[in-house]
């Protein structure tokens, strides 16, 4: 089905803004370049070189894999070898770079994209077509890779829950309100509240919010535009975005929170994060905890349990796109980049990082260090149309957690000190309107004006 352009996106705006005035996921853009001297006589015929662009949380691993590839100088079809070069973008930003212009990543434009999930090259397919441009993504891709999404939960709190059998995701996230852990017979561990990633910035945190309404509408698939209207379905999804305590830009930063909490030998305050699996196991084998003088980071004394909702999870499929803006001789290297990429031997560093394999299949060390599957295996919701995934996007900033604002401005005489052309009180005032616009019309704002004389609330 076809997208209507009715306008620009609402996210990238707000992307674009976060970015620019909060800095929050600057730091997620890294070029992680890879230019290792061409000094091997047999690589002398290695004259296609192959640009890969991948999502930042398996870069790294990218990166020794594609030395690993062009060091083997495997021939190509029709003669020649090539040579792949791997650089890292978060998934939502380079889809937007995609669609607008790639040379403001400072980045080498890509004829590979590897992002997190296909819930992006959808969204691409959409600002493609809105822009009146032929999609760069219309099909669907091969994975080189697969990490469910679960809710990650301490273990004793884990091992508590699953006492009472299969629970969904309203059980879990929205059902405790306010009585908390009280409704599971621990009322000193207080409320159940989580951590949760922005959908607007994090692959996690848009498959997460597409898992509630999927919970909400009680199916695995099908979602439309009329589920999202559905005052039940609302409903639903705004008890459980109320439970969210934490919202971040990148789970991995909730996790090594977590993590230095748990090595000064004390508790978070959040009952669970929603979160790719893969992550789990890298918090649990201490690759996410503070590091000393380049050792090896500590395993937590508490280890965080995979649960999955009765209902079903996301899977986040990591997809190997090819660009139109790879030649024919590029497209036979990335052939064989994707073939090597799927060996046995390739997947087994995917599987050493947390990952599930190209085809799903978990490895017993992953499922030991998360925790075991239900009886029977998971159960995976299809994505939903890319115009559906707008549209949910476009209406999570009426349904998340409510924000409440105190504005405290200083109406005293100093304020009419000059700062260049203006005084500090217009400074100050249109800082103000500059936060106000972030907001929506449910959150709720307040004003305290203070001078010499006793504060006023208004």
């Amino acid at each position: 089905m076809a997208a209507t352009p009715t306008g620009p996106r609402r996210w990238l705006p707000y992307t674009a803004a976060v970015s620019a005035g909060l800095v929050v996921i600057a730091g997620a853009f890294v070029l992680v370049e890879q230019r290792a001297a061409d000094t091997d006589q047999s690589r002398a015929s290695c004259t296609v070189t192959l640009e890969v662009n991948s999502s930042t949380e398996k870069a790294e691993l990218l990166v020794g894999l594609a030395q690993r590839y062009s060091a083997s100088a495997r021939p190509l079809p029709g003669g020649g070898c090539a040579t792949v070069h791997v650089s890292a973008l978060n998934s939502g930003r380079a889809a937007e770079a995609l669609a607008t212009d790639w040379r403001g990543t400072g980045l080498p434009p890509p004829q590979v994209w590897l992002p997190t999930s296909s819930l992006w090259t959808g969204q691409l397919h959409l600002l493609d077509r809105a822009a009146g441009r032929t999609p760069q993504t219309p099909d669907r891709y091969p994975s080189i890779a697969n990490s469910p999404l679960v809710i990650a939960m301490p273990q004793p709190k884990a091992d508590v829950v699953r006492q009472r059998g299969p629970l969904g995701w309203g059980d879990l996230l929205g059902l405790s309100g306010r009585e908390g852990w009280k409704s599971f017979g621990k009322p000193e561990w207080g409320r159940f509240t989580f951590g949760k990633d922005n959908p607007n910035l994090s692959t996690s945190g848009l498959a997460a919010t597409i898992a509630t309404y999927y919970a909400a509408i009680e199916r695995a698939s099908d979602l439309t535009r009329a589920d999202l209207a559905n005052p039940a379905v609302t409903q639903f999804v705004r008890r459980i975005e109320a439970n969210v305590s934490h919202y971040s830009d990148d789970s991995v930063d909730l996790l090594r929170d977590l993590a230095e909490v748990d090595l000064a030998g004390g508790t978070s305050d959040m009952s669970a994060i929603v979160l790719q699996e893969e992550l789990v196991h890298l918090y649990n084998e201490g690759e996410l905890s503070p590091r000393t003088d380049g050792q090896q980071g500590r395993r937590p004394t508490v280890p965080l349990v995979a649960v999955h909702p009765k209902e079903g999870t996301f899977n986040l499929d990591h997809p190997f796109v090819v660009l139109p803006s790879a030649d024919e001789r590029q497209r036979a290297a990335a052939a064989d980049f994707l073939d090597f990429l799927t060996e046995d031997a390739q997947q087994e560093s995917f599987t050493r990082l947390g990952f599930r394999d190209h085809e799903h299949r978990a490895s017993a060390e992953l499922l030991d260090s998360v925790g075991t599957e239900p009886p029977g295996g998971l159960t995976y919701f299809s994505p939903p149309e890319p115009q559906v995934v707008e549209a949910m996007l476009d209406g999570w900033s009426t349904l998340r957690k409510k924000a409440n604002v105190l504005i405290a401005l200083d109406t005293s005489g100093s304020m009419e000190a000059a700062v260049g052309d203006r005084t500090r009180f217009q400074v100050a005032a249109t800082a103000a309107g500059k936060g106000l616009a972030l907001l929506n019309s449910e959150d709720r704002v307040g004003l305290w004006s203070f001078s010499s004389d006793d504060p006023v609330l208004r």
